[in-house]
């Protein structure tokens, strides 16, 4: 592929037992050989789901430290050496681990966002953006600036990253007034091991909320449905959900669509 000119960003699948000692390091020098053909490696977690039948485990948190302390002088060094860290590990460990996602610029420009690596660095630094804007109006927005009296919302999410979702959801409450609840939603469909967004299906969604009060709006990760945004993993559309929940439901990237929807311009609302 280098050889006819083709770029590639490729993926490691860490599976513990299986490629996750010296081998991952084996394989992570092959590919950075390459360079620049091969212009990034990713590093990402193996899903193991209920239907698993090879006797394979998901990393748990003390895994996840020990593939961050691996790959980090390996990223240091190639950074010295190429100018890029060429080699990331996904947001599934840095959150598995309880650790801080890394700053913008160790992303080099986010080329493997489609595989899950910097996404909660942009939802963070979305959010600070967002932030920034509201400190002046603050006092207006506490008085109701809100539209259509906007007071309670839920933002529904996958369980890993639930709890800085529900840490930025606090400071968009604190600077809106508004209720803003976190729920995270179990993955039923394809097991308790599966809890990143992306995963989830339309009926989970439904299950975990039914009967909840929901407020005035539900906002639904993005990465739930298809490319075209139409669609879950389970065939569901927005107005499905909504209809099934009796509520309005959004989807969204990131807080600011959230603020935005709030603020009178939602994105895509069930009832357009």
């Amino acid at each position: 592929l280098g050889e006819m000119g083709i770029e590639t960003h490729t993926q490691i699948v860490v599976t513990p037992g299986l490629n996750d000692g010296p081998a991952l390091e084996q394989t992570v020098a092959e590919l950075a050989a390459l360079y620049p053909a091969v212009a990034s490696i990713a590093l990402v977690p193996v899903g193991i789901t209920r239907y698993h039948r090879c006797g394979l485990s998901p990393l748990d948190a003390a895994q996840a430290k020990g593939i961050l302390r691996r790959v980090a002088p390996l990223q240091r060094g190639y950074r010295r050496e190429l100018g890029v860290g060429l080699v990331y590990c996904s947001d599934e460990f840095h959150l598995l681990a309880g650790r801080a996602v890394p700053g913008t610029r160790q992303y080099d420009g986010f080329p493997q966002l489609a595989n899950g690596v910097g996404g909660t660095r942009l939802l963070i630094d979305d959010w600070r953006k967002a932030r920034r804007r509201l400190a002046t109006p603050l006092p207006k927005w506490r008085a109701g600036r809100l539209a259509g009296g906007v007071r309670r919302i839920t933002l529904a999410c996958g369980e890993l990253i639930a709890p800085t979702l529900r840490r930025l959801a606090a400071q968009l409450g604190e600077h809106t007034g508004a209720h803003v609840q976190v729920v995270a939603v179990g993955n039923r469909f394809f097991g308790p091991t599966v809890t990143v967004s992306g995963l989830l299906t339309g009926g989970d969604v439904i299950d975990a909320l039914r009967g909840e009060d929901l407020g005035q709006r539900l906002w639904l990760p993005r990465t739930m449905f298809d490319d075209r945004g139409e669609a879950t993993l389970d065939d569901l559309r927005l107005a499905d959900i909504g209809e099934a929940l009796q509520v309005d439901v959004s989807m969204a990237d990131r807080l600011s669509e959230v603020l935005q929807g709030m603020d009178g311009g939602e994105r895509k609302a069930v009832n357009e």
